[in-house]
């Protein structure tokens, strides 16, 4: 589920070994878990990256985002940054309406850490940010990973003036 949430009810009642793996985080150890008639199981993990001091400005035609990026411990490069709008509360690299991305491969990460970042997503011809209507805004940032896992901040409802 978008919340992070999963629930699996079709597996039988056995010994099971899990990897917690292909995600926007650091894998974790395998766990073996018992699975019984209703067993929980929570796991922890570790994102590659956080977007922080978030900042959500709407004005006529355009929405503007600022932001900076962090991280608890080394990993990839970073890679890549967006602001997703989208008219949905579920905005992601896959639901948008309108975007501005900037690849950051050839920038340094200290550099990339370092910064506050500013972003405008205007409105283009055939997509209009309607006055009056609310939109859905968040940040996505892109590490170098196999499963191409974006971290995102959270989401911010917006209505344009």
């Amino acid at each position: 589920k978008p919340d992070g949430t999963y629930q699996n009810s079709m597996l039988f009642q056995a010994n099971y070994k899990i990897i917690v793996s292909d995600g926007a985080f650091f894998p974790l150890d395998t766990v073996v878990i018992q699975v019984g008639a209703n067993t929980e199981q929570n796991f922890t993990v570790e994102p590659f990256l956080t977007v922080t001091d978030v900042t959500v400005t709407p004005a006529a035609g355009k929405i503007t985002a600022s932001y900076k990026i962090a991280r608890s411990k080394v990993g990839a490069k970073i890679v890549e940054r967006k602001t997703l709008v989208s008219d949905v509360p579920t905005v992601s690299n896959a639901v948008y309406r309108l975007k501005t991305e900037t690849n950051l491969s050839a920038i340094p990460d200290a550099d990339i850490l370092s910064a506050t970042y500013t972003d405008v997503v205007d409105q283009i011809a055939n997509i209009q940010l309607v006055s009056g209507k609310t939109y859905y805004e968040r940040v996505a940032v892109l590490v170098t990973n196999a499963a191409k896992s974006y971290n995102y901040s959270e989401t911010f409802a917006v209505t344009i003036p």
